[in-house]
């Protein structure tokens, strides 16, 4: 059996997930503003299969409402539920995978215009093809193999060829295997490309920012993230290894400091976190920037939620029970129109001690000292260290060394400020789901225009379905 809990928001009570946050208090069916804990009604019940793992979202049936399949790591199956465009779904129908299915996608794999299912069997390394029949049916499942053990799986156009292929995280041979399609419905022999130890979760994105598309790994024996940039013909050069704050569930990639560069997003399994890798458009990364989340997060999903034009996280947090949304915010201190962020990275105002607010704001508003009248904090115009301003201009040294107005003094192709990480989110708002919440999907599942959520819980057998108002906030159950 599985939980359909369908979340619609209240509008009287204050705005979750924005700046000044206010998590106190939300509005009940009786109209009286509550804490948190007391949001969700109970639920509704709707059968499906056993330990739902992966979910993925497509119009399955050709009605233009968002439909439902999930793979059932213990059922060897997938459940297909069909929506009416009001956030509710028919009961679910059931098709037979391989063994252990944990990764489940949507796409037309055959160029009829038609979707069709891809399925990763974590059990017999094997993927499950099902191709659609139009009206939310699918024919018997076709199988190809994988590396072993394929825990995570991503479909992408790998070699630029407009047809969709498959990429699975293989978790114990250590690989990634590429599965480039043949525009059928069927897949070429798969290519084998060594990642980390144990790897475990997969995203695909351009990181070095040649208009190919690039994989990062999450490997949890060895804590890394393994980057293994394309060559365009669904290739890979040899894996870099970066890093990672503990083990990494779920990685995802997205511009996240809004310097038009890819950065990744990785949960922290152990320490109950999450980190930003900021990206410094060559396929590698300058810096790390680390926030709570909540109890042991996996699944990492990237998204502008709430409609800013920003892109926002959403977590799943396995042993919390929960979904945590991050909403990224951009200050504007000074309230000129622009975030604080875009005006240090551009150079329109200057940010010389480094703490993300422009100096003219940290005068104005007595944080610092202007002694001299010159526009820059006094503690900029005496700090020391690797970049330095000894002559108190609000301008580094090197950059005095450099002809012209380039921001980029050190010539890494960075504007100096943009070194220093800047991504900003508000404070975690967190929705409770099921048990031991596994993955997320994201989609309009009520034709209103705005983002939903759908989160498979493995423990209790059910799929939550958040319906969401654009500010981050989920409100009460539909009985």
């Amino acid at each position: 059996m599985f939980v359909l809990i369908v979340l619609i928001m209240s509008g009287l009570c204050p705005v979750y997930g924005q700046s000044p946050v206010d998590t106190s208090i939300n509005e009940t069916a009786a109209g009286e503003c509550v804490e948190p804990a007391d949001l969700f009604f109970p639920p509704t019940s709707v059968a499906v299969g056993d330990a739902p793992r992966a979910v993925a979202v497509g119009d399955l049936n050709g009605d233009g409402a968002a439909d439902l399949a999930v793979a059932n790591w213990l059922g060897d199956d997938v459940s297909v539920l069909l929506g009416n465009g009001a956030g509710l779904f028919d009961e679910a129908v059931h098709y037979a995978v391989g063994a252990g299915p944990r990764g489940v996608v949507v796409a037309d794999l055959n160029g009829d215009k038609v979707a069709d299912l891809a399925v990763a069997n974590w059990s017999d390394d094997t993927i499950s093809i099902l191709l659609g029949n139009g009206d939310g049916t699918f024919v018997e499942a076709m199988s190809h193999a994988t590396g072993n053990s394929p825990n995570a799986m991503i479909i992408s156009d790998l070699n630029g060829d407009d047809v969709a292929d498959l990429a699975t995280a293989n978790s114990f041979d250590d690989s990634v295997s590429v599965l480039l399609g043949m525009g059928d419905g069927t897949f070429a022999a798969a290519l084998h490309f060594a990642a980390g130890d144990i790897p475990y979760s997969l995203a695909a994105g351009d990181l070095n920012d040649d208009g190919k598309p690039d994989l990062a790994v999450g490997s949890v024996g060895s804590r890394d993230v393994a980057v293994l940039l394309g060559v365009g013909d669904g290739t890979f050069h040899t894996a870099d290894h970066f890093h990672s704050v503990d083990i990494p569930l779920g990685v995802a990639i997205g511009d996240l400091n809004g310097d038009v560069i890819p950065d990744l997003a990785v949960s922290n399994a152990l320490s109950d976190s999450f980190s930003i890798l900021i990206g410094n458009g060559l396929g590698s990364f300058d810096g790390v920037v680390t926030y709570d989340a909540g109890i042991r997060p996996e699944p990492i999903v990237v998204t502008d939620f709430n409609g800013d034009s920003e892109l926002d996280l959403i977590i799943a947090n396995v042993e919390s029970n929960d979904v945590s949304v991050l909403v990224h915010t951009d200050s504007d201190c000074n309230d000129n129109g622009q975030p604080d962020n875009a005006e240090i990275c551009t150079g329109a105002s200057i940010d010389c001690n480094g703490n993300n607010v422009p100096d003219d704001c940290d005068i104005a508003g007595d944080q610092s000292n202007d002694c001299n009248s010159n526009g820059v904090p006094d503690e900029c115009d005496v700090i020391a260290g690797t970049s330095t301003d000894c002559d108190g201009n609000g301008t580094l040294d090197e950059c005095d060394l450099v002809a012209g107005t380039s921001l980029d003094c050190n010539r890494n192709g960075r504007p100096d400020v943009c070194d220093l990480p800047e991504t900003y989110f508000d404070p975690p708002v967190s929705a409770s789901v099921g048990d031991e919440p596994r993955r997320v999907a994201i989609d309009d599942f009520n034709n209103d225009g705005i983002d939903d959520l759908v989160v498979t819980n493995q423990s209790s057998d059910s799929v939550s379905v958040l319906l969401g108002q654009g500010d981050a906030r989920f409100a009460r159950a539909i009985a």
